[in-house]
This record gives structure tokens, sequence and C-alpha cells, in this order.
């Protein structure tokens, strides 16, 4: 089944409105389609930045691209990550690692979510998962250890959790069909890994 060219064009229009993420839900919903997804997982993959902003509530999906889009979205919605934390010793290190920690706690919680999930949603996800460690891969080549302040954790705490994500996709999609999809994101996660070793 082909996208049909109004309701991309819709999606495109909500994509949008936040502009930050554009690009990167652009390229996913682009992996989306080059892995064998559907319209309806392709929109989904399209339209998580708008979603993730509360600019496009899921009744609103649904009225604009079907109920199977909304369900979708919701259910391969990202986790979101704590903010800093004050320390009740006061030290910025105390206050550090307690949100690390809460950042594990978080993404481990995701994971057991993810392995609720079936096929159709981890595609998404993996496909997700797989442009974010590329485009890490990339700025960490170009902008240096700067990259990692914008993350709530440290870096080989974001490989662990890339790892996991990966060894959810081998259990789960097929592999004959996704070779290409598991075989490029296992390479880019040793090029994380690499660089996270490195910074």
């Amino acid at each position: 089944m082909s996208l049909d060219p109004p309701r991309l064009a819709l999606a495109l229009q909500f994509a949008a409105r936040e502009q930050p993420s554009l690009a990167r839900c652009l390229s996913v919903a682009s992996l989306v389609l080059q892995s064998g997804g559907d319209p309806e997982q392709t929109l989904a993959a399209l339209l998580q930045g708008v979603s993730r902003s509360g600019q496009l509530p899921e009744q609103a999906v649904a009225d604009s691209f079907g109920a199977e889009t909304a369900r979708l979205l919701a259910s391969t919605a990202e986790p979101t990550d704590p903010g800093p934390r004050a320390s009740p010793e006061g030290s910025p290190a105390a206050a550090r690692a307690s949100q690390v920690q809460a950042w594990r706690e978080g993404r481990q919680d995701y994971l057991l979510r993810l392995g609720s999930l079936g096929e159709r949603e981890l595609l998404i996800v993996t496909c997700r998962e797989f442009q974010e460690v590329r485009d890490l891969v990339q700025e960490l080549k170009y902008q240096g250890p700067s990259v990692w302040k914008r993350f709530g954790t440290q870096p080989l705490e974001l490989f662990w959790y890339f790892r996991e994500v990966l060894q959810l996709a081998y259990g789960k999609l097929d592999r004959a069909r996704h070779r290409a999809l598991l075989g490029e994101f296992a390479a880019a996660l040793q090029s994380l890994k690499a660089s996270a070793g490195a910074s």
C-alpha cells in the first residue's frame, strides 16, 4: 500500500510545526518506509516530534490520519527524560548522579514497555533510535564531547540503552526482512561506543 499524497502533505504540515525535530522525523520516516513500513507506520514516525511537543493531541491524529496511526504514535512515544535534580547534599556531583539514576530507571521502565510491543511498533522505535545513534556519531565527529551535555545521563548509559533496543529488535523483527537495518544499527552503535570511550 502506498502513501496517500494528501495525508502525507497534511502530516508534513503538522510536522513542520516543530522545526527543531523536523529533519530527524523526516529521516526516521524515511527509514521506516525503506524498511518496508506501511503508510500508518510512516506517518506515525513523521508525526513523533509534533506529538511529543503537545501540539498534536491523539484525537486530532485519529481524526486526520486514522485510528491505527494514532495508536502507533501513542504506543511508540519517547520517554520524557528527567531534568536537573537538586541534591540533598547540595553537591553538583551528587545531583548529577541522582539525575543519571533517574534517567536509567526511566529507560528501564520504557524498555519493559517496548518488550510488550509488536513488530509494527518496534520497527518505528528501532528506526528512531538508529537515527539517533547516527546523528550522535556525526555530532561527536564535528562538535566533540560538548554534545553529551544535552542528555540527562552519561555516554556509556546511552550506549547501554541503545544496545538494549537493538537486542529487542533482533528478537522481534524479521531478521531476513530487516537485515540491512539491524546490521547498520549495530555498526553505528559500535561507532558510538568508540566515540563515547574516546570522549
